[in-house]
């Protein structure tokens, strides 16, 4: 969007989203296969995030 007298300024809107479907990643699984839990999911990566951003170019 561009204002003023001769339309110099602009603004832009940035909003950013990661893992939107908020579905779970797995991480840490246990692969030692003599392990008695091996295959256990010890830890997920993190949920959805978003992130806004305003910025002002003049």
């Amino acid at each position: 969007m561009h204002f003023g007298r001769d339309g110099r300024y602009q603004f832009e809107l940035r909003w950013e989203v990661q893992n939107l479907t908020n579905t779970a990643n797995f991480s840490n699984v246990i692969t030692v296969v003599d392990a008695t839990d091996a295959g256990v999911v010890t830890g997920v990566k993190p949920m959805r995030s978003m992130d806004i951003m305003l910025r002002l170019h003049f």
